[in-house]
């Protein structure tokens, strides 16, 4: 019996340390399969840097992108990843899938441009490019945009005005600025004012969106160039062309015998902050004897000007000050002004123009 009981165990035995042998082949076995990750390539440039949150990434997973600018005068085209167009969610901010494949990010940029109309709205003529940083101590300096509809509007103008470079002027400064309009009720134009103690030098561009809610709807964008330079240097950059006038000044009065000189003072009132050179002084001498004098002055297209006349004498060494009225002869348009004094500025509107004016005869030491 012994013998047979053996002949019959072996096999059993043998079967069993074949399963046990191979269930413990199956647990010390490979582990299942991971999902595979793919890499994520982010391009190098001096005008632009790419972060991504992630450096590998799954097929299926969302990856964002930060594109942040170096260079103020460009703007971002598109962002691709492996020549797909990412999304857009905000400004600088791209977002794409990832594929079952590594993936190369690349950024398409060009040359900002600037816009001087947007459907009705355009930009004033004489908004500037160059500006003067504030002098050391000073806060009184300003720079002003404005800007002009094709025809007038129901209601205000909102605006957003952001800068490319923050370092030049910062959005922090931006959006504490309010767009003003001619009339709560009709808008024809506007505009924003700068305090140049708030520019540092550089070049940015600034980007105003103006919407209306009227009717007559405005939904458009302008962009500007700015380049901001140091206080004393904008003289070099500012050159607006020199035109020419005649100026008769009337002498009604006796009054006017003892002074042997007269000077006719032109104020640029449209000179910008940061402009060192003035347009100056022109002086004449006095006939005895005459009822008028004429003298060549010499403005700027465009602008207008504060006549200062006033009279005086070697022998006193003293200017006599008279006051102007309120009206000055010419061929100036009743419409635009040009050529009317009012408030003491006076407006040109042409080379080699002429006016006359009558000094009162009151004398202001």
């Amino acid at each position: 019996m012994t013998i047979v009981f053996k002949k019959v165990f072996l096999p059993i035995f043998a079967c069993l340390l074949l399963v046990v042998g191979g269930v413990l082949l199956t647990a010390c076995g490979e582990e299942p399969e991971q999902p595979k990750t793919y890499s994520i390539t982010l391009p190098s440039s001096n005008d632009y840097v790419v972060e991504a949150d992630k450096q590998t990434a799954q097929e299926g997973e969302s990856v964002t992108l930060t594109v942040t600018l170096n260079n103020a005068e460009l703007e971002i085209i598109s962002v691709s990843a492996n020549d797909e167009a990412c999304d857009q969610q905000s400004q600088g901010t791209y977002v794409f899938t990832m594929p079952a494949a590594d993936v190369a990010i690349t950024v398409q940029t060009q040359q900002i441009q600037e816009v001087y109309q947007s459907g009705i709205v355009s930009w004033a003529e004489d908004v500037p490019t160059y500006v003067s940083a504030a002098n050391d101590g000073e806060t009184w300096g300003t720079v002003d945009f404005d800007f002009v509809l094709d025809y007038q509007i129901y209601g205000g103008l909102e605006a957003t005005i952001t800068s490319t470079n923050q370092d030049v002027i910062s959005n922090d400064v931006l959006e504490d600025l309010q767009v003003t309009s001619s009339s709560a009720y009709l808008t024809s134009e506007g505009g924003f004012t700068l305090n140049c103690t708030d520019l540092h030098p550089g070049t940015t561009y600034l980007i105003m969106q103006l919407k209306s809610g009227s009717v007559s709807a405005v939904n458009d964008t302008l962009i500007k160039k700015v380049v901001v330079v140091e206080y004393g240097e904008l003289d070099q950059y500012y050159q607006p062309q020199l035109w020419d006038a005649s100026v008769t000044v009337n002498l009604p009065s006796s009054d006017f015998a003892e002074f042997g000189k007269i000077t006719v003072q032109v104020n640029d009132m449209d000179q910008p902050y940061g402009v060192s050179n003035s347009l100056g002084l022109f002086t004449s001498e006095l006939q005895e004897g005459s009822e008028s004098v004429t003298l060549n002055i010499k403005y700027f297209k465009g602008h207008d000007v504060h006549l200062n006349v006033y009279f005086y004498s070697d022998e006193y060494r003293q200017n006599m000050f008279f006051d102007l009225p309120e009206v000055v002869t010419g061929f100036g348009s009743s419409e635009t002004g040009f050529n009317t004094y009012i408030d003491g500025v006076l407006s040109f509107a042409y080379n080699g123009g002429s006016i006359s004016i009558t000094p009162y005869t009151t004398i202001h030491m």
